[in-house]
């Protein structure tokens, strides 16, 4: 059990709304996290995925004499 006090009640409200955002940031957080997709495609690891990071933008480099 925690018991839990406060010096006034201003602090209990105080601390009460700021708990009541966290909660609503936090479900909101969770919803995204369950809507999202893995996308398997982006993360397969195979090993032209180092090529394909080279060539990402377009720069292909070039070598100073």
């Amino acid at each position: 059990m925690i018991m839990v006090s406060f010096r006034s009640k201003k602090d209990k409200e105080h601390l009460l709304e700021k708990a009541k955002k966290m909660e609503e940031y936090a479900s909101m957080i969770v919803d995204c996290i369950e809507e999202s997709e893995y996308d398997e495609r982006r993360y397969r690891g195979h090993e032209d995925d180092e090529e394909d990071m080279n060539n990402r933008y377009g720069y292909r480099g070039y070598r100073m004499r």
